[in-house]
């Protein structure tokens, strides 16, 4: 396994220790440190991870970190999905009629 295998383990085993003792907003942060280390390999996981870091900062008021995790997507051509929280990619310009 590669340092960068690792340090990205070890981000996602952060992540979830952190939730499971009850600090959402450091479990966050993992997640979006994780999103940046896997950003140029794997664009659709970091978006997820963006995502859901995005979806927790919001909610705890913390606009900074928020801000950061939301510019991440975008970076990539993406936009948030209207539904609140909802990860994933949808590529800017994309939006479906609402005529059918």
């Amino acid at each position: 396994m590669g340092r960068h295998d690792e340090a990205a383990r070890l981000l996602r085993q952060a992540a979830t220790a952190f939730e499971a003792d009850g600090l959402p907003f450091e479990a966050a942060t993992s997640l979006l440190d994780l999103a940046g280390l896997v950003l140029a390999a794997n664009p659709a996981l970091a978006t997820v991870e963006a995502g859901r870091a995005l979806t927790t900062l919001e909610l705890l008021g913390a606009r900074h970190d928020a801000g950061r995790a939301a510019s991440l997507p975008r970076a990539l051509g993406c936009r948030r999905s209207r539904a609140r929280g909802a990860p994933g990619c949808s590529p800017v310009g994309s939006r479906k009629s609402s005529t059918s």
